[in-house]
């Protein structure tokens, strides 16, 4: 997810400076993803439903099911909140975290 730093509540209200960074950074997370996961194809969502911030959610996308940390994961197509164990979450945050830093800005 892609937050805004700044409280707005509508994405046709982002300043054109914004617009260019968020170009920038959905570039850099779309990059490290492929580098990290290599997903088939990404969805990409300003949803806003339940948190009223500007905000978007990259979501990486599978043709088949994947195993990480010996977990197999299944993509049905849906937009779904998956609950993982922490030791899996800090793990994926590891990976991404690694690769950002290792992306020329």
């Amino acid at each position: 997810m892609i937050c805004l730093n700044r409280h707005e509540e509508d994405i046709c209200n982002l300043r054109p400076e914004e617009i260019a960074e968020l170009w920038e950074v959905i570039r850099k997370v779309k990059t490290t993803l492929l580098a990290c996961f290599q997903p088939d194809h990404f969805n990409y969502a300003f949803l806003m439903n339940r948190d009223a911030h500007v905000h978007l959610h990259v979501i990486p996308r599978y043709r088949r099911n994947r195993l990480f940390a010996e977990v197999e994961f299944q993509d049905n197509d849906e937009v779904t909140k998956v609950e993982l164990p922490v030791h899996i979450q800090n793990q994926i945050v590891a990976i991404l975290r690694d690769s950002l830093r290792e992306m020329p800005s």
